[in-house]
């Protein structure tokens, strides 16, 4: 299959089903089928990006795309996956939450034998890469110790809407997880899985939304690695800081500065990696091109290359641990 023989169906024209869109016409799809619940949103997915758009979304399955391409709500997704399974079309979806729906999931691809992908964006950063191929050199020797924090004010996500006009504003539609899981599954790809969690997760601030802002999670690791991972949706202005304590030295990343710095302790000496200041030198817009290019090359070699629903309901039960562990009081084993 070539690349401009391929058809898209995208379901969700929200922020993030808008982006789906603008990364397949600048990877030069343009044979692209919108829907969503909502007329106004495919009114003007049509007019900004020309693409068609459909009443309903059986009508944009009976099309016959290539791939489905799922930016709704997660409470919703499971409902399209569905139907993807059903009629064996290769599926890709933003972030899941709900532990329930992605084993639903997972049974539908075995059950159907139809490929299915989830989203796991950070992957594909240029800082994240570069951090992936320092660890896996081991250059730096043993990690003693990680700590990250990943703060956004959730009020600046969608200036436009009323936090209780879309999932965030409530725990039940994913609010708050969402966060939680999105950056569980980069730190757990790039460290392994923990063998046990301690967190402390509460509504700190006084932002409109039935949520959990601020989810503080220590995981332990096999060898006794320690990371700490805080999570919030209250900082302003937004940044994601990563600091990686090893036996040879250590590995800092700041996202607004633009910057991966690692510190080898033997011959006392930083190397720096830039991908520009803030938003400015690097364009986030890239690292969610970057996954649908992926995402496309797997269907056309029939293999995820991106990220299984597998890994991600790890990272799901363990935003879920996350919270029982805070309610309890105590430390649970994973």
């Amino acid at each position: 299959m070539e690349k401009n023989d391929l058809k898209f169906f995208v379901i969700g024209l929200g922020s993030m089903g808008k982006r789906r869109v603008r990364n397949l016409i600048s990877l030069g799809h343009h044979d692209i089928i919108g829907y969503d619940i909502r007329n106004d949103r495919m009114k003007e997915a049509r007019k900004k990006y020309g693409i068609k758009t459909v009443k309903s979304h059986s009508l944009g399955f009976s099309q016959n795309p290539d791939l489905v391409i799922i930016s709704t709500w997660p409470n919703k997704h499971l409902i399209y996956a569905k139907e993807s399974a059903k009629r064996k079309i290769p599926f890709f979806t933003e972030v899941n939450t709900e532990p329930s729906h992605i084993k639903q999931i997972i049974e539908l691809i075995q059950k159907h034998k139809v490929l299915g992908i989830s989203s796991m964006t950070m992957k594909f950063h240029p800082s994240v890469k570069i951090i992936k191929k320092t660890l896996d050199s081991k250059k730096l020797g043993k990690v003693y110790f990680v700590n990250y924090h990943s703060g956004e004010n959730l009020e600046d996500w969608h200036p436009w809407e009323k936090l209780s006009d879309y999932y965030v504003g409530d725990i039940k539609t994913g609010g708050g997880r969402d966060q939680a899981v999105f950056e569980l599954e980069w730190i757990v790809w790039l460290f392994g899985k923990p063998l046990e969690i301690m967190a402390k997760t509460k509504k700190l601030s006084n932002i409109t939304a039935k949520i959990f802002d601020f989810y503080q999670m220590t995981l332990t690791l096999k060898n006794s690695i320690i990371i700490n991972v805080l999570v919030d949706v209250i900082q302003r202005p937004p940044n994601r800081i990563l600091r990686i304590i090893c036996e040879h030295g250590l590995i800092e990343w700041n996202w607004i500065q633009g910057l991966v710095r690692i510190f080898d302790s033997r011959t006392k000496t930083w190397k720096e990696f830039g991908h520009g200041e803030g938003y400015t030198g690097f364009n986030v817009e890239e690292m969610y091109q970057s996954e649908i290019f992926e995402v496309i090359k797997s269907i056309k070699k029939n293999t995820n290359l991106v990220h299984s629903f597998k890994e991600e309901l790890f990272s799901s039960k363990l935003t879920i641990l996350a919270e029982n562990s805070s309610k309890n009081s105590k430390i649970i084993k994973i």
